[in-house]
């Protein structure tokens, strides 16, 4: 027998789930069933010592989930499978630290988010991926793409950022991108994107976001989608909404608004189509101010010889 979760239910509609998760009423089912079957059927002595409850979960002393208190000084008492959750400070889940003490709530998330990037690149550097003699710049960057920018931004795209938090994060992509193509630490960071023909990080994370708001706007019937129609229609612009910040997103890349793309969901395809074009337009936008600063450099000098 399975114990796998995620398994095919049978034709009860009852799955390993219901046993795992049941609880104590379930517990007690299979303990008398079990001892129904050992007391009246023939079993072999071996097969009675097996302890056959042993890879059903059961309820915790010390519930390890907890409760984050935001913005009210009143306590409020959950419990769990009858056991009283504690309120903490600071809590993780699905990978993402929060706090009760920070604007946002996720000041520790961006620094954990660098630590396992650097991690991953620490890994990678036996297979070549370092400044000189290493990778050539192509390959590198091939695998800062697949392996330490997910790693990166697990995560960032489902909440919102500060600003020293955003400064962080471009502060380590761009060091990292100069270090792994040998380039000085005095070049510019516009002149590193444009070289290398990528968008800055903060991009890449907006990208992300606007993906990930697609994704939810398609999910017909979701609980996510009817947060994302209430949190449009409700939330004031000055607010810490999410979903506010991907409205601000839209703004600054000329895409169409949330209010009428949840209205009429494009498509995974389509809405990629309409979202990397204007992606793309920052390096053209990157070149553009860097030839202009090149060229307002020559003038100069040749003022300053004649």
């Amino acid at each position: 027998m399975s114990l796998k979760n995620g398994k095919a239910a049978d034709e009860q509609g009852i799955t390993i789930e219901h046993l795992k998760y049941g609880g104590q009423p379930v517990i007690k089912i299979i303990v008398k069933l079990v001892n129904f079957i050992f007391q009246h059927i023939n079993l072999p002595s071996n097969l009675k010592k097996w302890y056959m409850l042993s890879s059903i979960q059961k309820t915790r002393a010390n519930q390890k989930s907890c409760t984050l208190q935001y913005g009210s000084k009143t306590e409020h008492l959950f419990t769990l499978n009858g056991q009283p959750l504690q309120n903490s400070v600071k809590a993780t889940h699905l990978g993402i630290d929060h706090d009760v003490n920070s604007k946002y709530g996720v000041k520790d998330c961006v620094p954990n988010r660098i630590q396992t990037a650097r991690k991953t690149v620490y890994a990678l550097m036996g297979a070549g991926l370092h400044g000189l003699n290493g990778l050539n710049p192509k390959v590198s960057m091939h695998l800062v793409k697949i392996y330490v920018l997910p790693r990166l931004l697990y995560g960032l795209d489902s909440i919102i950022l500060s600003v020293s938090d955003m400064k962080l994060l471009s502060v380590y992509y761009t060091k990292l991108l100069k270090q792994i193509h040998h380039l000085s630490k005095h070049t510019a960071t516009y002149a590193v994107y444009l070289l290398l023909g990528q968008i800055p990080v903060e991009a890449e994370l907006h990208k992300r976001m606007l993906n990930f708001f697609g994704n939810i706007i398609r999910n017909h019937g979701s609980v996510e989608r009817d947060v994302a129609i209430r949190q449009l229609a409700v939330m004031p612009r000055d607010s810490n909404s999410w979903f506010v910040k991907i409205i601000d997103l839209t703004e600054q890349y000329g895409l169409p608004s949330p209010h009428d793309l949840i209205n009429v969901p494009p498509g995974k395809i389509e809405w990629k189509n309409i979202e990397n074009p204007t992606m793309s337009g920052i390096i053209e936008e990157l070149s553009l101010l860097i030839q202009l600063c090149i060229k307002a450099i020559l003038e100069i000098k040749c003022v300053s010889r004649g």
